[in-house]
Protein backbone atom coordinates (compact mmCIF):
# COMPACT_ATOMS: atom_id res chain seq x y z
CA UNK A 1 0.00 0.00 0.00
CA UNK A 2 1.55 3.17 -0.65
CA UNK A 3 1.11 6.77 0.35
CA UNK A 4 -1.44 8.24 -2.41
CA UNK A 5 -3.43 4.55 -1.40
CA UNK A 6 -3.74 6.17 1.94
CA UNK A 7 -4.37 9.88 0.63
CA UNK A 8 -6.98 8.34 -1.51
CA UNK A 9 -8.93 6.66 1.81
CA UNK A 10 -8.58 9.89 3.83
CA UNK A 11 -10.20 12.20 0.79
CA UNK A 12 -12.66 9.64 -0.01
CA UNK A 13 -13.82 9.62 3.99
CA UNK A 14 -12.56 5.40 3.60
CA UNK A 15 -12.08 4.90 7.28
CA UNK A 16 -12.26 1.01 6.66
CA UNK A 17 -8.84 1.41 4.28
CA UNK A 18 -7.09 3.17 6.74
CA UNK A 19 -7.96 0.47 9.57
CA UNK A 20 -6.91 -2.43 7.12
CA UNK A 21 -3.65 -0.53 6.47
CA UNK A 22 -2.87 -0.61 10.21
CA UNK A 23 -4.30 -3.75 10.81
CA UNK A 24 -1.57 -4.82 7.92
CA UNK A 25 1.23 -2.66 8.89
CA UNK A 26 1.35 -3.92 12.82
CA UNK A 27 0.30 -7.45 11.71
CA UNK A 28 3.11 -7.70 9.19
CA UNK A 29 0.75 -8.24 6.57
CA UNK A 30 -1.21 -10.32 8.88
CA UNK A 31 -4.75 -8.58 9.85
CA UNK A 32 -5.72 -10.89 12.55
CA UNK A 33 -2.50 -10.07 14.37
CA UNK A 34 -2.81 -6.57 13.81
CA UNK A 35 -6.18 -6.80 15.17
CA UNK A 36 -4.49 -8.68 18.14
CA UNK A 37 -1.82 -5.29 18.53
CA UNK A 38 -4.24 -2.80 18.28
CA UNK A 39 -6.21 -4.41 20.44
CA UNK A 40 -3.16 -4.83 22.94
CA UNK A 41 -2.21 -1.29 22.84
CA UNK A 42 -5.85 0.02 23.42
CA UNK A 43 -5.56 -2.20 26.52
CA UNK A 44 -2.59 -0.82 27.87
CA UNK A 45 -4.00 2.55 26.95
CA UNK A 46 -6.77 1.72 29.80
CA UNK A 47 -4.53 0.46 32.22
CA UNK A 48 -2.82 4.09 32.22
CA UNK A 49 -6.12 6.01 31.89
CA UNK A 50 -7.49 4.33 34.48
CA UNK A 51 -4.72 4.03 36.74
CA UNK A 52 -5.49 4.00 40.89
CA UNK A 53 -5.66 7.84 41.31
CA UNK A 54 -8.34 10.08 44.01
CA UNK A 55 -10.71 11.76 41.50
CA UNK A 56 -10.85 15.28 40.83
CA UNK A 57 -13.97 15.65 43.52
CA UNK A 58 -13.61 19.65 43.51
CA UNK A 59 -13.52 19.51 39.25
CA UNK A 60 -16.53 17.14 39.57
CA UNK A 61 -18.83 18.86 41.64
CA UNK A 62 -18.14 22.13 39.61
CA UNK A 63 -19.60 20.61 36.87
CA UNK A 64 -22.50 18.68 38.43
CA UNK A 65 -25.22 21.03 37.62
CA UNK A 66 -27.58 22.98 40.89
CA UNK A 67 -30.72 20.80 40.42
CA UNK A 68 -29.05 17.48 40.42
CA UNK A 69 -26.06 18.33 43.02
CA UNK A 70 -27.01 16.29 45.81
CA UNK A 71 -28.06 13.46 44.10
CA UNK A 72 -24.78 13.64 41.92
CA UNK A 73 -22.35 13.54 45.04
CA UNK A 74 -24.48 10.84 46.32
CA UNK A 75 -23.62 8.93 43.27
CA UNK A 76 -20.11 9.69 43.49
CA UNK A 77 -19.03 9.79 46.61
CA UNK A 78 -21.71 7.48 48.66
CA UNK A 79 -19.35 6.99 51.82
CA UNK A 80 -19.45 10.63 52.43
Amino acid sequence: MSVPYLREAVKDGDSEKLIRFVRLHLGDGNEKVGRKEIDKSWTEALKILLHDQEPARDFIEQTIELPIKNWGRELLFPNQ
